[in-house]
């Protein structure tokens, strides 16, 4: 009869196991992302609506709305923000309409303002790319003009007002985040229709 010596058995047991369990160690794409339709503080008050909170890193998509909202140094339209990650892509949306905020000494008014962020995987690595809309944008009553660069700042009466504010990072890890208008000033940090996205690609 023929026999398997011990050390023999403990060699075939290590090379079934190896065989039956590959599958379990490969490394997977994991996911981050964010929307937020209005984030701010204002002399100490800080303020968000429609936020999606972050994603989870196995994907997934969150989404949250609202109507319309008055507040006494804010009145805006529908807001909506969304983000969702799956297969080889991350995707953040965000959106605000008919805004008037009424900051101290900068009254900023909107028809409409959107920004979308997408981080993906190409062959392994991950991309960006990011783009904002705006629409009907005024900044102290003068009508300003966007043209789809991105991070166009703009100074007026000491504050900065930043459009299509992009950043974003890249190696094994993609990251992006777009705020559709940022506006900074002493003691007041307001971002209007911001959606981030994050990936890392599996190998």
């Amino acid at each position: 009869m023929f026999r398997l010596s011990s050390a023999t058995a403990v060699v075939v047991v290590l090379a079934c196991a190896v065989a039956i369990s590959p599958a379990s160690a490969q490394p997977a794409t994991t996911y981050s992302g964010q929307a937020t339709a209005f984030r701010a503080s204002i002399l100490g008050i800080n303020l968000t609506f429609a936020d999606t909170g972050p994603l989870p890193s196995s994907g997934g998509s969150q989404r949250v709305s609202f109507v319309g909202l008055t507040l006494p140094l804010l009145t805006v339209g529908a807001l909506n923000a969304s983000t969702q990650g799956r297969g080889n892509h991350s995707r953040s949306r965000s959106s605000v309409g008919d805004v008037e905020l009424n900051l101290p000494g900068l009254p900023i008014a909107a028809e409409a303002l959107r920004s979308e962020a997408e981080a993906s995987c190409r062959g392994g690595e991950p991309q960006t790319s990011g783009s904002s809309d705006i629409a009907g944008l005024t900044l102290n009553g003068q009508p300003i003009v966007f043209v789809g660069l991105p991070n166009v700042v703009i100074p007026v009466l000491g504050f900065t007002v930043t459009l299509n504010e992009q950043t974003s990072s890249s190696g094994n890890h993609g990251e992006i985040t777009v705020n559709a208008v940022h506006i900074a000033g002493p003691g007041i940090d307001v971002v209007l229709a911001s959606s981030k996205a994050n990936i890392d690609c599996a190998e």
